[in-house]
């Protein structure tokens, strides 16, 4: 978008502004006093001019709007407060500004007070928009504002055969909810066709043409100025959203890449099915798509290899990987079953990328500096719950994080890997509400790194080698025979000389030998017969 092409520059970075509405819901619900500053800025400032575009073509709704501020007030003003009623920001992703004259980003921040409107008890969640100069009295600044809708949209009917029309509702304002008087206001809506079942025809005047609904011009409104409308059309676009999204990155200077895995689950957020779905009739030629789908389709970097895609059965058989884009890979892949309404399908993919891609030396701070993203899959699916885990090398220390955008959470741990000794700082993110514009603004996780910690897994394989072989040798010099216990065994004899007598422990006996001659006993050699006489067989 060209609105957001003004952020490229590594200047604008910080000054993003770029903010997740993950208010926290008792800041949000609880309604008090106005903010003494925001009270008395209120009339410093008029809304010469206020243009509104609501783009309905896609199922993720983006609000434009070109304002003009004026200072009719008596002292400088640097601060334009934008206000948003609670329901409405506790569901929006993106708040951005940036200056017409310029084209650099202002800085947006939530602010933990809420506005409220006296004469209709309603609450507003307010962000402070901070012009680039203090804007002097009678002078006039232009400002572009995006804001980006999670859940503006819901079907209706909420329930649908399976090939039936797909009908959506869109439940917003006629005018800009705004602290300040608007001398003009304009209200564009873009649908993805030009047909509706119904639109608001209130406040006059409004006009439809085309694919475009104009309300207005309105002149001389009031601040807290409120008019329901409500567009109900047909769309084709199944509308899709991401509960639950993790991204695991793992940093490698010994192999110079990331590790990228990644897990994440769709759910189809449209009209329910009613009734039974029937898989014979989606293989039927020339029958219409209806309310299911199947196709999808990733971006990966376009230096990613090694890629790979499963889900809970395993490998998906149907996945293909294109490089037809210059600054992308395509991962296409379908589900094993059709998705209908209110139905959800997960899986698991991953890949490995250089690391030149995304880290970057600083030798002025001696620091490295990685750029990470947040879980992001599809151009209109935002993300309900996302996380993001950075495993950083052995060794890194001073680990810092910077980011223009708002983190719910930041925790920081140890993650133990293949050979680790001391283990590897590893850093985790959670935000709520991501959408896909969030990648143009990334997350720097900075961190410094001696390289001789890259010969700390070497010296700890070759230690391990060592102590085992040192190990196995002292266990082959031990003897593990089993000594003999006493009584157990009978006790060895020496061997005595065969030329003297035997002595029989009988007293007579031994006497009687010691008595005989020493006789020679005759010998035989082998294979000699006793004497010459063959030995007869036969009758004696």
């Amino acid at each position: 978008m060209q609105l957001l092409r003004t952020l490229q520059g590594g200047r604008h970075l910080f000054l993003a502004a770029l903010v997740l509405v993950g208010i926290s819901q008792a800041a949000v619900v609880m309604a008090r006093a106005v903010n003494s500053a925001v009270s008395e800025a209120s009339g410093d400032l008029t809304q010469v001019v206020v243009t509104r575009k609501v783009d309905l073509s896609r199922t993720l709704v983006r609000e434009k709007v070109d304002t003009e501020l004026r200072n009719t007030g008596q002292a400088p003003v640097q601060h334009y407060y934008w206000l948003m009623p609670n329901a409405t920001a506790a569901q929006v992703g993106l708040v951005y500004a940036n200056d017409v004259a310029t084209g650099e980003a202002l800085l947006v921040t939530p602010l933990p007070d809420v506005v409220r409107d006296d004469a209709t008890a309603e609450t507003y969640a307010v962000f402070d928009i901070e012009l680039l100069h203090p804007l002097a009295p009678g002078q006039s600044t232009k400002l572009n504002v995006l804001v980006a809708h999670t859940a503006a949209l819901s079907p209706l009917p909420r329930a649908l055969p399976q090939f039936g029309q797909q009908y959506l509702v869109y439940s917003g304002d006629a005018y800009l909810p705004s602290l300040y008087p608007s001398k003009r206001q304009t209200t564009k809506i873009t649908l993805p066709s030009g047909k509706t079942e119904s639109f608001s025809d209130q406040p006059t005047p409004v006009a439809k043409s085309g694919r475009t609904i104009t309300y207005g011009p309105y002149r001389d409104l009031p601040a807290f100025a409120r008019a329901p409308l409500r567009v109900h059309y047909p769309c084709d676009l199944i509308p899709l959203v991401i509960p639950t999204a993790e991204r695991h990155v793992e940093i490698s200077h010994w192999a110079g890449h990331a590790s990228v895995d990644e897990h994440a689950v769709v759910k189809h957020n449209g009209a329910v099915l009613k009734g039974h779905f029937q898989q014979v009739l989606q293989l039927i030629p020339n029958t219409p798509v209806g309310i299911v789908i199947n196709n999808f389709a990733l971006e990966l970097p376009v230096t990613a290899h090694s890629v790979y895609f499963k889900d809970e059965v395993g490998n998906v058989s149907t996945t293909h990987l294109r490089y037809d884009r210059p600054r992308a890979a395509v991962l296409e892949f379908m589900s094993r079953y059709q998705l209908a309404g209110g139905w959800i399908y997960n899986w698991n993919h991953g890949y490995k990328q250089p690391l030149t891609d995304l880290l970057r030396y600083d030798p002025s701070t001696e620091r490295y500096n990685l750029r990470v993203t947040l879980p992001s899959y599809f151009p209109d699916a935002p993300v309900e719950d996302a996380y993001l885990e950075v495993v950083l090398p052995e060794g890194a220390q001073d680990v810092a994080i910077r980011t223009a955008a708002t983190l719910d959470d930041v925790t920081e741990g140890t993650f133990y890997s293949y050979m680790d000794s001391v283990g590897r700082p590893t850093v985790r993110i959670h935000r709520r509400l991501v959408v896909p514009e969030l990648d143009q603004f990334p997350i720097i996780v900075s961190y410094r790194f001696n390289p001789l910690y890259l010969l700390l897994k070497p010296f700890v394989l070759a230690g391990a080698l060592l102590a085992f072989f040192g190990l196995a040798s002292a266990v082959s010099r031990m003897n593990f025979q089993l000594l003999p216990h006493h009584g157990s065994h009978a006790t060895s004899v020496p061997v005595k000389d065969t030329n003297e007598p035997a002595v029989s422990s009988t007293p007579g006996l031994s006497k009687k030998v010691a008595a005989a001659p020493s006789t020679p006993v005759p010998t035989r050699k082998a294979g000699v017969p006793e004497s010459g006489k063959k030995k007869r067989r036969g009758k004696n």
